[in-house]
């Protein structure tokens, strides 16, 4: 099913960003996997917008933002490179391990140590032996190794953010020259459509002057003949239109007059 688009009554255009060029290396392969997920752009904001009855062009975007499948995959990049960041400041702390284990025997056996082979000092015996270890690890120098890791870890941060905003830019510029290459065609339609109108109304005019023997047939058939000719035009802007709504995103743009 269509979805019928209203356009905004105010625009904006997104801010443009300047990105440091070494953070582009690790990312040029979402070059690629942008300009194939484009080609799903329409079907997947279909899917989310087939219930309302009119888009606005704010709307079109934020819900192509909100389920394009590669605007998703950067996030979730993003999030884990925060998690890596935040795996290699940890290595600044110290570690602790502790461990535990519990041992039941058959029989009662030795659960303290032997400090002696005296009168008085048997240890206790017992089916149940309980045994903990703690033990800590610091590291005081390293050379710089966590702290290169550590920046490493922060570069691929904003490396990951800048890939999230450049997918996002690339998304939101394709939403909106699709919606504003069918806008235009729509108006187009919708301005042809008045000016048929008004040559049908011209025609039925001097039809009446004829009828009264004020208008001659020439006349008559002369805007007869540019009716018609407007009327096969319309055919083919109806049809680049639809070609266009099937190519770029699937609503149809509803112009208020």
């Amino acid at each position: 099913p269509r979805v019928r688009l209203r356009p905004s009554s105010h625009s904006g255009g997104a801010p443009a960003r300047v990105e440091d060029a070494r953070l582009a290396g690790p990312f040029r392969w979402l070059r690629l996997v942008v300009a194939c997920g484009l080609l799903l752009l329409p079907v997947a904001v279909a899917a989310q917008t087939s219930s309302g009855p009119r888009l606005s062009l704010e709307t079109a975007v934020a819900k192509a933002l909100a389920h394009y499948p590669t605007i998703a995959a950067a996030a979730a990049g993003e999030a884990e490179a925060r998690a890596m960041l935040g795996v290699a400041q940890a290595a600044r702390r110290p570690d602790v391990l502790v461990r535990g284990s519990a041992t039941q025997y058959q029989k009662p056996w030795l659960v303290s140590p032997i400090h002696g082979f005296q009168a008085g000092l048997t240890p206790p015996f017992d089916q149940t032996l309980l045994q903990t270890m703690v033990s800590g690890t610091y590291t005081l120098f390293d050379g710089g190794a966590r702290q290169a890791q550590i920046d490493q870890a922060r570069l691929q941060v904003e490396a990951s953010a800048a890939a999230s905003r450049s997918i996002e830019d690339v998304v939101i510029a394709q939403v909106v020259a699709s919606y504003s290459r069918v806008l235009g065609r729509s108006r187009t339609l919708d301005a042809h459509d008045r000016r048929i109108a008004a040559l049908d109304a011209e025609r039925n005019r001097l039809e009446q002057m004829r009828a009264a023997g004020r208008a001659a047939d020439l006349e008559v058939l002369r805007v007869a003949a540019v009716l018609e000719t407007a009327r096969a035009e319309r055919v083919q802007i109806a049809e680049a239109l639809d070609i266009a709504e099937r190519e770029n995103i699937p609503y149809t743009v509803k112009v208020n007059p």
